[in-house]
């Protein structure tokens, strides 16, 4: 906002990643301008609460920067300097282990979906869900063409300066900014950049040279710039109004020739105007462009691009359809100003208060903030500057041919806005005050009756209120657009790496705009439904992040909501649709972590549907949809054992699939044979559980045919290899195991091949762990133990590689330990103890940090109990019995309410007796010590484990266990004995 406008405006309250943001933008400017910026002047201007998060991303920076100055950093000095950041130094450090990665470039960021997966462990197989995590950086290398340095970074791209091998010669080569990760809508975006400039030739547009694509990588080389952009330009020089007409109009002539080729650039601005050597501006940067003929925008309906500063007014609102050539002569008009004048024609400290003034408000007069402005210069901004298109230069020509006429001191022909235009203006921005001076007019020229002056003072009013009430529109109708565009940035960061918080934070941003605007208009059910949308939205992403109770807290909201308009407009299907599908990814939050609750909620998803089904029987939608819940009901009715109910689900879900697939548009119907493969496969894995293994071949090969026909893109291939690795555990399941390590080997095939193809997705490299951990296994079973060490190895590399990228993530902790796991069991059986207990207590670690970040977890509670097991057995096949006795403590402190686990501490202790008894110096005082306390607590687990009501049998038959005979000479053990014998008498 300008110092002469004192008109109340949005404001966008600072969010903490906003202000750590601004905070780090600030630190990295004096980086890049050759400063060395001191943590400790920065680190105060956010609230200590924030200060944590804030000095990790500058710690960050800080190392970047030194490391790209040549420096080495030194970990001792920061730890001595920020003695309460220990954490966040040793994170930086430890996840900047390889300094040459970090060099070349930071790492970006990415998504995450829920799959279902098996993976088979030595010891025992089960069926397992893990999350897919965002994916890492990867270093550029380009076929042809050798990097030599980073210039810099845009929404979409990133820019080396690299030489080209052949043509020996220096070049800029702009790469998409996610590389490998690159989705289709962002990959054709890119050619569009690339296609659109090489298509111009013109001295003051920087030329293509090549376009190409080279290991996945999409890649165009240009021209190489050894100036600093427009807007480095700026920061060292203070053009005056003639010089700064003179870059205006050669750009001018740039972008004109773009127009005559069909082509608009929509993101003028002076970070995409570079200077040569020689002073000459050179254009830059066609991401945005679009085509005039033929073209298909790839931007979505209402959708804003470009940069709000330098963007035009049908921009700013989002109207894509009315963008075009005029877009481009107010962007120019807007960089003419700024270089008049030293700052834009609008200032907010938000986007829409930006945005909002961009569509409603006049710039000041250029005069009034240059004193060597002039009344031609300024006409000329002014009319670049129009809010209607229709009142602007027609044509970048016409604004070019102006400024050669002011450099040339002939008449310009812009001419200052009409006193009538402007009078119409300001009544539209100040309608109060225009219609208090309308009845001032009427009373002066008040001649004729009374009734003649009350029906112009009437006409006025009315128009007043006309005029408030578009203007009010106007401006929510902005808002609620800029607010979308959060929700866009946040969809458009889906795929790429590490960027949950910062989808986070769009969203929460977004979503408590429209609770403000919901408390404005109450009663407008499109912001309701929109508001429980997003927080939905939300829902997903606290889901994945791996925070459930703010995850089911915004289920919930968007719930209610939805709700409330389900009973104010019951005849809206949106909205119930929207319903069943908060209920439905709430089930999906739940399912780890609550089984009832989650059948609760997928049940209430079933309801909706249903009714929506029998409500319009024969309707594809409604088919689909219920085919939908139906599948995911059957995932939960099997995690909770239901095999019949499930297998009842599943059925009905792959007869609902199959008869829409083929009445589905194109997209539907791939989405659709995407469904039908995960029933199929997981009702193969359902059938593999309760024996049916034949049955469950079928189904899963059914699966791999279906999925076969139609995978191209990373995520089907990858799903096919997964389908692949469990039809090789089905046929392990019945002893084939040649067959097994056959069909495992085509996913591990696959899946290198992918890892290969899309090196930085973590989601592959998961899925090639598993593989190997299974291949490992069946390896194990056929008896061929180096083997299935090796195996057992490769996987413990590749999980120790995803947990070293993303510490503290419990799925690949949870993993690598079932790896160290799987290598002890064959270190056990190689009689190799001592590196067993190493990997064993590795395994612990990893198993119990999993375990503490979710006890009620099956299969991490699990894992714990089979590393106590072999470890104990480990322990005392080498005679380490002070050590399984502190195991044992451990693993009974872990499961203290389980009787099991008492009992089986009870057996390991009786094998210690034994081991005690066959020794050498059995009769040693040492010993014989031993074998009192060992026998006195092992009688007194079983004696407190009898007292719960799932205690295991000590017998066999009428017989005690043979485990148990080391026991049968205490006294107290014969009286126990008695005691349960004397119990189960009837």
């Amino acid at each position: 906002m300008s110092k002469t406008d004192h008109r109340p405006e949005m404001q966008t309250p600072q969010r903490p990643l906003q202000r750590i943001d601004r905070v780090c933008d600030a630190f990295e400017t004096q980086c890049l301008n050759g400063e060395k910026p001191s943590i400790d002047d920065f680190i105060r201007e956010v609230p200590p609460q924030e200060q944590s998060q804030l000095f990790y991303e500058l710690l960050r920076l800080d190392f970047e920067y030194a490391c790209k100055r040549g420096n080495t950093p030194d970990r001792e000095f920061y730890l001595a300097r920020y003695p309460d950041h220990q954490d966040a130094i040793d994170k930086v450090f430890f996840n900047s282990g390889e300094l040459s990665r970090i060099q070349d470039q930071r790492r970006s960021s990415g998504t995450s979906s829920t799959e279902i997966e098996e993976t088979l462990n030595f010891s025992a197989s089960g069926d397992t869900f893990h999350l897919t995590e965002p994916v890492q950086s990867q270093t550029a290398s380009i076929e042809g063409y050798e990097i030599i340095d980073e210039i810099a970074r845009g929404g979409m791209g990133i820019v080396y300066k690299a030489r080209q091998i052949d043509a020996n010669r220096v070049v800029a080569l702009k790469m998409i900014l996610s590389g490998t990760l690159a989705g289709e809508s962002e990959v054709a975006r890119f050619k569009i950049e690339a296609e659109s400039a090489a298509s111009l030739n013109h001295p003051g547009i920087v030329p293509i040279y090549d376009v190409g694509e080279s290991q996945g990588m999409h890649y165009f080389s240009m021209g190489f710039i050894d100036g600093p952009s427009l807007k480095g330009y700026q920061k060292n020089h203070s053009p005056g109004p003639k010089r700064a007409a003179e870059i205006v109009k050669a750009v001018a002539d740039a972008i004109s020739h773009a127009h005559s080729k069909g082509i608009i650039h929509r993101d003028l601005k002076p970070a995409n105007i570079l200077i040569d050597e020689d002073g000459n501006p050179r254009v830059t940067d066609f991401g945005l462009s679009k085509i005039l003929e033929g073209q298909t925008d790839l931007t979505g309906t209402g959708q804003l691009l470009g940069t709000p500063a330098y963007m035009s007014p049908e921009q700013a609102a989002g109207q894509t359809s009315k963008v075009g050539p005029l877009s481009d002569v107010y962007s120019l008009g807007a960089m003419l100003y700024e270089l008049v004048s030293g700052r834009t024609p609008f200032e907010s400290e938000s986007i829409i208060g930006m945005l909002e003034q961009v569509c409603s408000k006049n710039p000041d007069s250029l005069r009034s903030l240059s004193p060597t402005a002039d009344t031609d210069i300024e006409s000329i901004c002014m009319k670049c500057l129009e809010k209607e298109p229709a009142h602007r230069y027609q044509s970048a020509a016409a604004l070019a041919d102006d400024l050669g006429r002011y450099l040339d001191g002939s008449p310009i022909i812009a001419r200052r806005t009409p006193r009538t235009q402007k009078l119409i203006r300001w009544c539209r921005r100040k309608p109060l005050i225009a219609g208090l001076a309308a009845c001032s007019l009427v009373t002066f020229l008040i001649f004729g009756s009374t009734t003649a002056y009350f029906a112009v003072s009437s006409s006025a009013n009315n128009s007043i209120a006309i005029v408030e009430r578009e203007k009010n529109d106007t401006n929510f109708a902005i808002a609620q657009n800029a607010v979308d565009q959060m929700v866009d940035q946040a969809r458009l960061l889906e795929d790429i790496p590490r960027t949950e918080t910062q989808r986070k934070e769009f969203l929460v941003n977004a979503t408590d705009f429209y609770e403000g605007f919901l408390e404005q208009r109450p009663d407008d059910p499109e912001l309701q439904h929109q508001a429980a949308v997003l927080h939905r939205s939300m829902g997903d992403i606290f889901r994945l992040l791996g925070e459930v109770d703010p995850a089911h807290q915004a289920y919930d909201q968007s719930i209610k909501l939805l709700r409330q308009l389900v009973m104010s407009q019951p005849d809206d299907v949106r909205h119930k649709e929207q319903l069943r599908e908060s209920h439905l990814w709430l089930s999906v939050l739940l399912k780890p972590v609550e089984v009832e609750s989650a059948i609760g909620a997928i049940d209430r998803a079933f309801n909706i549907q249903n009714a929506l089904s029998k409500s319009a029987p024969g309707q594809t939608n409604n088919q689909y949809g219920l085919a939908r819940v139906l599948y995911n009901r059957g995932l939960l009715l099997s995690e909770r054992g239901d095999v019949e109910s499930a297998e009842k689900d599943y059925q009905r879900a792959e007869r609902g699939f199959k008869n829409v697939l083929l009445d589905l548009d194109a997209a539907k119907q791939r989405e659709c044979r995407l469904y039908l493969s995960h029933t199929l496969n997981n009702f193969g894995m359902l059938l593999k559980m309760t024996q049916r293994c034949e049955e469950a071949k079928v189904k899963v090969q059914n699966a791999i045919e279906l999925l076969a026909d139609i995978s191209e893109s990373r995520k089907e291939r990858r799903e096919l290899a997964i389908y692949f690795n469990n039809l090789s555990n089905i046929y392990a399941s019945t002893g084939e195991v040649d067959e097994a390590i056959t069909i495992n080997q085509e996913s591990i095939d696959l899946l290198e091949r992918l890892v290969q193809d899309y090196p930085r997705y973590p989601d592959l490299k998961n899925s090639l762990a598993n593989a190997l951990n299974s291949h490992g296994s069946l390896a194990g079973r056929g008896g061929q133990l180096p083997k299935a060490a090796e195996f057992f190895g490769k996987a413990e590399v590749v999980f120790q590689q995803l947990l070293d990228d993303y510490p503290g993530n419990v799925i690949y902790s949870n993993r690598l330990g079932n790896s160290k796991y799987n290598h002890a069991v064959v270190s056990y059986m190689q009689a190799t103890h001592d590196a067993a207990i190493t990997q064993l207590n590795e395994a612990l670690t990893l198993h119990r940090y999993a375990f503490d970040s979710n006890p009620n977890n099956v299969e991490f509670a699990g894992n714990l109990r089979n590393d106590y097991s072999l470890l104990v057995k480990s322990q005392l096949a080498i005679g380490q019995l002070s050590e399984m006795q502190r195991t044992i403590d451990q693993c009974l402190d872990t499961f203290p309410d389980d009787a099991a686990i008492r009992v089986q501490a009870a057996k390991w202790l009786a094998s210690g007796i034994k081991m005690l008894r066959g020794q050498d110096d059995k009769n040693s005082s040492a010993s014989n010590r031993l074998v009192e306390k060992f026998g006195q607590q092992a009688v007194s687990l079983l004696d407190s484990a009898r007292e719960q009501e799932h205690m295991p049998s000590i017998f066999d038959g009428d017989e005690v266990a043979v485990a148990f005979e080391p026991l049968a000479d205490r006294s107290d053990f014969q009286q126990l004995i008695a005691e349960l014998r004397s119990e189960s008498q009837p």
